[in-house]
């Protein structure tokens, strides 16, 4: 066999390979993704590196090609191509010279459209407006453009919903949800404010000065519920910044101290706002008669806003409870069983101690079983006890029932009430009278009607036509 030399081999290869700066020819056709029909106008970028970072621009030009074509040289390697045409969304692609057409599917976009408007209610120029965009190759990322001289702004968005943001320097920032549909979306306008604060002091009730008080402002009318914390100083002052003008709701708390929410808080206000923290009561006692099982679930109640647990020493403690006459009870709620104790009312000052005991009652019990048309719930259901002119404190007993709709209730006081079930129409029996021994009831629900949504009433009845001639 004839041997072949080394160095034809050497030969060859360099005939064959690829140099370095050999130039490949990149053909493409850029279609409507809807239509397939071609785009003749579009703008041709191709650069090396990545979409997110951008090396060397090979390519960067304006075609114009009736059928969508396009033909360039480029170097050999992967590179990446951008196609964008008015109304359609950038269409990126990983490419290389020397093989087949790239086809390029435009999707339609969103062009977004709206004006900004200054304080003083002028069109303002040089607002950046920015979204999000997501692409196949760089992933999420901002997109902006810039308000002209009207304080007009175009930015084309995929369709859906977005955020829009805008910022303008020494102006608060702005922010609108969108929902962007083909071809335009016509944006409400935005205004842009000056930022404005609230100003004010903290006192306990004997005037002395609170510092590291917590103070929240919430915007009343802001969807979003925009709200802005500051901390008072050594001398129980604060200054909440930046606010947008606007009415406020403004809560204060400290430790130890009965929280405040002062109302309707008009930004920027006339004077600086003055706020009392009452030291209020520290509370402490025993709820007795829990067994272990019930105990980590033992929650005492303290007027309509105070709650604590007691520890496996039957034992509680709390502060800030506010001065006054305040009702208070315990109750244990497990699956399928409640007990609750007699409500004990109590006079607290502030700054003052106050100790009470407390114990769960083993009777009067009730006992029954729910039924839904004959047969157990499909789920656990909640049953109210309802006694009819009942203060608002406590509230009603509750219960949650088992899978199988058993359930027990102990402590409702001697009376008679009305047998609510929450999602459920009740057959029989709507009351239940209690005494002081033990009962048991049979409940049977039905599921309650679902409420007539306006819009969707039945079309009146036309009564028949009679000829009365």
């Amino acid at each position: 066999m004839r041997r072949i030399p080394l160095l034809y081999f050497a030969a060859l290869l360099t005939v064959f390979a690829a140099q370095p700066d050999q130039r490949l020819p990149l053909t493409g056709k850029v279609t409507d993704a809807s239509t397939k029909k071609a785009i003749p106008d579009f703008h041709l970028v191709l650069h090396r590196g990545t979409t997110a970072q951008p090396a060397e621009t090979l390519v960067d030009r304006k075609v114009h090609n009736v059928g969508g074509r396009f033909t360039v040289l480029v170097p050999s390697g992967s590179i990446v191509l951008t196609i964008e045409a008015p109304h359609y969304l950038p269409a990126e692609q990983i490419v290389s010279g020397g093989g087949k057409t790239v086809a390029i599917a435009m999707q339609h976009g969103s062009m977004l459209q709206g004006r900004v408007l200054g304080p003083d209610g002028k069109p303002i120029a040089h607002v950046d407006v920015s979204t999000e965009s997501v692409s196949p190759l760089a992933g999420r990322r901002e997109i902006h453009t810039m308000t002209d001289a009207n304080g007009m702004f175009s930015i084309l968005v995929q369709p859906g919903d977005h955020t829009i943001h805008f910022k303008s320097e020494g102006l608060l920032s702005e922010e609108r949800h969108v929902s962007a549909k083909v071809p335009t979306t016509k944006v409400p306008d935005v205004q842009v404010v000056r930022a404005v604060s609230l100003s004010g002091s903290v006192a306990d009730d004997l005037g002395a000065p609170l510092p590291q008080a917590r103070v929240r402002a919430t915007l009343q009318s802001s969807p979003t519920h925009e709200m802005r914390d500051a901390m008072t100083n050594a001398e129980g002052k604060f200054t909440v910044e930046p606010l947008r003008p606007g009415r406020y709701d403004v809560e204060v708390s400290m430790a130890v101290h009965v929280t405040r929410k002062v109302e309707n808080v008009e930004v920027p206000a006339a004077s600086p706002l003055q706020v009392r923290l009452d030291r209020g009561a520290l509370v402490r006692g025993f709820v007795r008669g829990s067994t272990d099982e019930e105990r980590p679930y033992v929650s005492v109640y303290l007027g309509p806003t105070v709650m604590t647990l007691i520890n496996l020493k039957e034992e509680f403690g709390i502060n800030a409870v506010p001065a006054g006459k305040i009702p208070v009870y315990a109750e244990t709620q497990q699956a399928g069983s409640v007990r609750r104790s007699p409500t004990v009312t109590i006079d607290t000052t502030n700054g003052g101690s106050t100790s009470i005991d407390l114990a769960l009652p083993v009777s009067p019990v009730i006992t029954g079983t729910l039924t839904e048309v004959q047969h157990a719930p499909s789920r656990p259901v909640v049953i109210r006890f309802v006694q009819p002119n009942a203060p608002a404190f406590p509230p009603p007993l509750s219960v949650l029932t088992n899978e199988d709709g058993s359930f027990r209730a102990v402590g409702l006081a001697p009376g008679t009430y009305e047998i609510s079930v929450m999602g459920r129409e009740v057959i029989s029996p709507k009351t239940v009278t209690t005494g002081i021994v033990n009962s048991s009831i049979a409940i049977d629900v039905k599921p309650a009607p679902r409420p007539v949504v306006p819009g969707n009433l039945p079309p009146p009845v036309t009564p028949p036509h009679r000829d009365v001639s």
